[in-house]
This record gives C-alpha cells, sequence and structure tokens, in this order.
C-alpha cells in the first residue's frame, strides 16, 4: 500500500496531541481534522492541512513532502487565558519532535521533523451570542511514505 504523506502528517498530530497528559487534562481527547463535530466540547482542537509540496530529486523520486499544519485551540469562552493554555499544550506537544508511524489505515510513514512556524493568535468567532476564541500555530512536518 502506498502511503499518502498528508494523512500520516494528521496521523502522527493527533497522535501526539491526544499523548500529551497537559492536553488530556485540558481538553481529553477532542482532537479533530478540518472540522469539528456538532455537539463538540467547549474547548478542543482542530487540525487542518493548509499545503504539502514534495522535494523531488533526478528520476522523480519523492524524497519528503513538506506539510504544512495548521492546529488551533477552540475555546467557547470569554477568556482568553485557557485558549492560551491549550495553544501552549499544542506547541509543547507539536514542536521539535519526529517519529514514524505504523498502521493499515494510511500506510506507514516518518515524519522526520516538526517544526513550528508561525504562531497565531486568530480574532474570536462570534455564532449568535456565542463567542469562539481560537490560538494555536502552524507547524511544518517533513513526512516521508514507506512500503
Amino acid at each position: 500500500m502506498t502511503a499518502f504523506e498528508p494523512f500520516i502528517a494528521k496521523r502522527y498530530v493527533r497522535s501526539r496531541l491526544i499523548q500529551s497528559a497537559t492536553l488530556a487534562g485540558l481538553i481529553g481527547t477532542s482532537v479533530y481534522a478540518d472540522v469539528a463535530p456538532s455537539g463538540s466540547a467547549a474547548l478542543y482542537v482542530l487540525m487542518t492541512v493548509v499545503s504539502a509540496e514534495d522535494l523531488m530529486v533526478v528520476g522523480a523520486d519523492r524524497v519528503w513532502s513538506n506539510v504544512l499544519m495548521q492546529v488551533e485551540a477552540w475555546g467557547r469562552t470569554a477568556d482568553d487565558a485557557v485558549v492560551a493554555q491549550v495553544a501552549a499544550a499544542i506547541d509543547g506537544a507539536l514542536h521539535d519532535t519526529n517519529g514514524a508511524m505504523t498502521g493499515v489505515d494510511y500506510g506507514k510513514g516518518i515524519v522526520f521533523s516538526s517544526t513550528r512556524e508561525r504562531a497565531l493568535n486568530l480574532p474570536p468567532e462570534v455564532d449568535g451570542d456565542v463567542i469562539w476564541r481560537r490560538a494555536g500555530g502552524e507547524y511544518r512536518l517533513k513526512v516521508q511514505a514507506s512500503a
């Protein structure tokens, strides 16, 4: 099975986040890809693949994919401090990390590095009388699929 690097990156990020004791204390396992399900908790993490560029060499061999992911804490709260705590825990779980991913669902791969490129303190989103606060970062992962 050929692996798809952006999916390996998402699996890696989710596994790092749900294994973080600090994050587990704040959000449990409320880590979602692309969109949170309706009825989600008041505090969760959302991760999205922004782009994935391949590093190719002669012969069209792919060395790795540079996967850029946006990882954000979302909080239905008037208090920025709670969202900032989750954003700091995200960074603690992802910045300057690496590891192998195994499994039959998306194939195997290696994350050579995960580095935050930019911190995000995004404007609140207002849904009626509910205010959602958001903060997090953009992380660059160098991902190689393996057979």
